[in-house]
C-alpha cells in the first residue's frame, strides 16, 4: 500500500525491532515526481539530521506483470538508484511480485522474460553495485526472508549524506 507520504511504522519479530517507511511511488498519478521526491527527501533529512538514522535497507518493489516498460517507471527506478547512491547499493533489495497470479505456462514465460531483462538491464547497475535482487510470492514467509536477507548492518543513503553531511540543498 503506498502512501501519499513517508509514513513510518514499528514492529517487533524475533525481538528485532523493525521500522518500515511506506513511502508514495514515483509514478503516483496524484503527485508529480518532484513532489513525491521532495517529500521523501524531506522525511529522510528530518530523520537523519534528529536521529542520525541509517537503512538496514532499501526495498524497491516493481510488479512482473506489469507489461509496460513506461517511462515513468525506468524515471522511478533512476530517482530512486540516485536516492541510495552506489555506496549504500548492498542495502538494497530489489524485488518483484505477483509471481502468485495463476501458472500458465506463457504467461510465466513472460513473467521471466520480464524478470531477466530487469535484472541484466535497467537494474544491472545498481546490482554490479551489490544490490540483491529477490522474488517476492505473496507470503509472510517471503516477505520477512526478503528482510532479513538485509542482515543487521546500516548505512545511511547517499541522499541523507548530502542534504545532511555535505550540506546541499534540493534543486
Amino acid at each position: 500500500m503506498a502512501s501519499s507520504r513517508a509514513q513510518d511504522r514499528y514492529t517487533t519479530r524475533d525481538h528485532q525491532r523493525y521500522i518500515f517507511v511506506d513511502t508514495p511511488g514515483f509514478n503516483a498519478t496524484y503527485k508529480s515526481q518532484k513532489a513525491v521526491f521532495e517529500n521523501i527527501a524531506n522525511w529522510l533529512e528530518a530523520t537523519y539530521r534528529e536521529t542520525r538514522l541509517q537503512f538496514t535497507g532499501a526495498i524497491y518493489v516493481r510488479r512482473i506483470t506489469a507489461t509496460e516498460s513506461a517511462r515513468s517507471e525506468q524515471n522511478s527506478f533512476q530517482i530512486f538508484a540516485k536516492l541510495v547512491g552506489n555506496e549504500a547499493a548492498d542495502r538494497v533489495r530489489l524485488v518483484t511480485t505477483m509471481w502468485d497470479e495463476p501458472e500458465v505456462p506463457s504467461r510465466v514465460l513472460a513473467m521471466e522474460d520480464r524478470e531477466n531483462r530487469l535484472t541484466e538491464g535497467q537494474w544491472a547497475p545498481l546490482m554490479r553495485a551489490g544490490a540483491v535482487y529477490a522474488r517476492f510470492d505473496n507470503t509472510p514467509e517471503s516477505a520477512w526472508g526478503i528482510v532479513r536477507g538485509l542482515g543487521m548492518g546500516k548505512k545511511a543513503l547517499l541522499l541523507q549524506r548530502e542534504l545532511v553531511d555535505m550540506r546541499k540543498t534540493l534543486k
